[in-house]
Order: structure tokens, then C-alpha cells, then sequence
């Protein structure tokens, strides 16, 4: 499971340039060094950086991940590069769900609208196999914040709600 949602997450970057609640979590605020964002992740997360290879050459993924039975929260912010083509904010957050959706080659089960404070985003769910990722993904200035929980179950619980909902902006 852990490798789908890596290929999930990988491709929100590139494209944008189980069931049930788990045992009690001990919940930790997470405030990436570059992220300009917080939130609550339900453990001690694994720090991970990738250089990833895009069209308009290579830009550094770095990704906060933890990983329980049936269940796996991951969130973290990319740069939008300078040489980007011009998009709109909708052609950016359209980007990102189609990438995930070809990356998993799973199939795209719904979509809304969302904001973070005054940000646009997307939340969306995506099935391969009988695992789900749910996933949130804004623009902030000149940069995608990405959020995924990857579960075996179509329906957020209050965990996922929880990681969701916590989820804040920063003061530069």
C-alpha cells in the first residue's frame, strides 16, 4: 500500500507543476521547515526527499509520512519553479488529480471544491484494488500542499477527518 500512495503523491507533484478508525493515536503537530503549513499526523512522521525529473526539469518532493496497519497519512509541500508555465490556479489542482489518477491507474471516484483559509484546493478520492486515497491538494502561492490518507475504505473516519481538518497556513 505504502508504494501506491508514494506513486499517488509523486505524481500530485509532477502534475501540479483499513477501514475503520485505528487504535488510539498519539497525534503530533507537524510544521515542515518549508511548507508554510501545519498539521496533526498521528505519530512520529518518516521525513522523505525526492528529486523528481518533470518537464521543466528536476524539482525536490519532500514528504512527512506515517505508516500504520491498514492505514497511511502523508502530507508535504513542493515548489512551484519560476520557469513553470503560466496556469491557472484550477488548471494547477485539475493537473494534480489527473496525474494521480494516470500514476495509480486507478479510477477517480469523486471530487468537490475546498479551501484552505483563503486557498483553492481539491479533495478527491481515488480507488485501485480495494484501497482508497483520499486526498487534498491546495495552492498556496508558489507552492501545492499535498495531503493523502491511503485506507482500505471509501468512507473518512474521524482520523482521516481529524488529519484533514487540522491542517493550517502559516504566518511567513
Amino acid at each position: 500500500m505504502a508504494r501506491t500512495f508514494c506513486f499517488l503523491f509523486v505524481a500530485l507533484a509532477i502534475a501540479s507543476i483499513g477501514g475503520g478508525c485505528t487504535p488510539a493515536l498519539d497525534w503530533k503537530r507537524v510544521e515542515p521547515e518549508t511548507g508554510g503549513f501545519s498539521c496533526e499526523m498521528p505519530g512520529d512522521p518518516k521525513v522523505g526527499s525526492q528529486q523528481v525529473n518533470t518537464p521543466i526539469g528536476p524539482i525536490k518532493v519532500v514528504t512527512y509520512t506515517v505508516a500504520l496497519p491498514n492505514r497511511e497519512y502523508r502530507i508535504g509541500s513542493t515548489p512551484i519553479p519560476p520557469n513553470s508555465p503560466v496556469l491557472t490556479t484550477a488548471q494547477r489542482l485539475d493537473g494534480a488529480r489527473d496525474g494521480a489518477v494516470r500514476a495509480s491507474s486507478g479510477t477517480l471516484l469523486g471530487e468537490k471544491k475546498i479551501k484552505l483559509g483563503s486557498c483553492d484546493g481539491r479533495e478527491f478520492l481515488i480507488e485501485k484494488s480495494g484501497i482508497y486515497a483520499h486526498q487534498r491538494v491546495f495552492v498556496v502561492e508558489k507552492r501545492i500542499i499535498q495531503a493523502q490518507a491511503g485506507s482500505t475504505s471509501s468512507e473518512q473516519d474521524a482520523d482521516i477527518i481529524r488529519f484533514f481538518d487540522s491542517m493550517k497556513l502559516l504566518e511567513k
